[in-house]
């Protein structure tokens, strides 16, 4: 999917973590505007880093996935995230919400100036 998304749109910077805390390591290394995150990952899962990455960065947008879980599930649904993706993942749809996502950012960046 990172490669994937590197060829979408070039303004995409993409790391791989190996699991939760890796996540939160990148997120205070980079300060992304958008995050791409699996619920189910080693050490911290992905709705406590949701929680986590929200409450001190509210204006990342996340993007959780799940071959466990779906949106409605009360857990998902409550997690803050901008969106949610089954997997296995379409790449089409992933970009579609990429595009979506960014296009609010890049408009509400627009409004701010």
């Amino acid at each position: 999917m990172a490669s994937y998304l590197r060829h979408c749109n070039e303004a995409v910077v993409s790391t791989v973590t190996t699991g939760g805390l890796d996540v939160l390591r990148n997120v205070e290394r980079f300060k992304p505007d958008v995050i791409l995150m699996d619920i189910v990952m080693p050490r911290l899962n992905g709705l406590t880093i949701c929680h986590h990455i929200l409450s001190c960065h509210p204006q990342t947008r996340i993007i959780l996935l799940s071959g466990i879980l779906d949106a409605q599930h009360p857990l998902v649904a409550q997690s803050g995230a901008a969106a949610f993706l089954p997997k296995p993942v379409r790449l089409a749809d992933l970009r579609r919400i990429v595009e979506e996502i960014v296009s609010h950012l890049t408009a509400a960046s627009g409004a701010l100036n």
